[in-house]
C-alpha cells in the first residue's frame, strides 16, 4: 500500500467536503437574506436547484427558514415559497389573479346554479368589470351544473396542486347532487395553465374540472361555505 497516496486521497477528499460545507453555509445564508428582503427565489422549479448541488440546496433551505421567520413573527412575506410568490398566478404571467363568486348567478341555464369568475392581473388592471357586458369581462368563466348548486359561494386559490408550475383553483358548489344524494355539494379543482381562458361548465359532457370532490351523505353541503389550499 502507498501511504503518501493515501494520505493526498483523504487530504483531498476533506478538503472537497470542506469546501462544500463552505458554499452550503454560503448560500443558506444568501437565501435567509433574500427571504427577508422579499427577494424572489433563485430556484423557480426544482430543476433549478438540484440536490447535489450544495450551494443550491444551502440556498433553498436558508429561503426556507427565513419565510418560516417572518410568519412566526406575524409579519406577511413578501414571497410565500422558493420560487412562489402569495396570492395566486393561474396562468403564469407573475401577477397575481383573482377569483370571485356569483353562487345566485343563472347563466348556467339553471336557476342559482351559480358562477364564478376569475380576472388575470395585469400592469394596467383598472376601471370596471361588467359580468353583464358583451363580451363579458372575466377571463375564465366557471358555470354551475344544475339548479341550487350555488356554485360560487367558496372559492379560492389552491396553490400548485399537481406541481406545474401554475397556481391551481378551487371552487365549492355545496348544493350540488352528483354525490348521490340532495345537498351532499361537491368542489371542483381547475389546473392552472398559459392558456387558461374561456367558460368552464361543470354541466358540460365531460365536465370541465380537472378535479371532483363530491360529498358524501344528504345535506352536507361540501363546498359550501368554505374551500382552500392546504399548504
Amino acid at each position: 500500500m502507498n501511504i503518501r497516496k493515501v494520505s493526498l486521497g483523504i487530504v483531498l477528499g476533506l478538503m472537497l467536503l470542506h469546501s462544500e460545507s463552505m458554499a452550503y453555509h454560503y448560500a443558506f445564508e444568501e437565501g435567509y437574506q433574500d427571504a427577508i428582503e422579499g427577494i424572489s427565489s433563485r430556484c423557480e422549479h426544482k430543476r433549478d436547484c438540484p440536490s447535489e448541488d450544495p450551494y443550491k440546496q444551502g440556498y433553498k433551505l436558508g429561503y426556507k427558514k427565513g419565510i418560516r421567520e417572518l410568519k412566526d413573527q406575524g409579519v406577511r412575506p413578501l414571497i410565500d415559497s422558493p420560487g412562489k410568490t402569495i396570492g395566486s398566478d393561474f396562468n403564469g404571467d407573475g401577477i397575481h389573479d383573482l377569483i370571485v363568486g356569483a353562487q345566485l348567478n343563472n347563466d348556467g341555464a339553471n336557476p342559482d346554479a351559480g358562477a364564478a369568475y376569475v380576472i388575470f392581473g395585469a400592469g394596467d388592471l383598472s376601471g370596471t368589470r361588467d359580468m353583464g357586458g358583451s363580451p363579458k369581462t372575466a377571463d375564465v368563466t366557471i358555470l354551475g351544473k344544475a339548479a341550487s348548486d350555488q356554485l360560487g359561494r367558496g372559492v379560492s386559490g389552491a396553490g400548485d396542486l399537481n406541481g406545474d408550475g401554475f397556481d391551481d383553483l378551487i371552487v365549492g358548489a355545496g348544493g350540488n347532487d352528483d354525490g348521490a344524494s340532495p345537498s351532499a355539494g361537491a368542489a371542483y379543482v381547475i389546473f392552472g395553465a398559459s392558456d387558461l381562458s374561456g367558460m368552464r361548465d361543470m354541466g358540460g359532457s365531460p365536465l370541465t374540472a380537472d378535479v371532483t370532490i363530491l360529498g358524501k351523505t344528504a345535506s352536507d353541503y361540501l363546498g359550501f361555505s368554505s374551500v382552500s389550499g392546504a399548504g
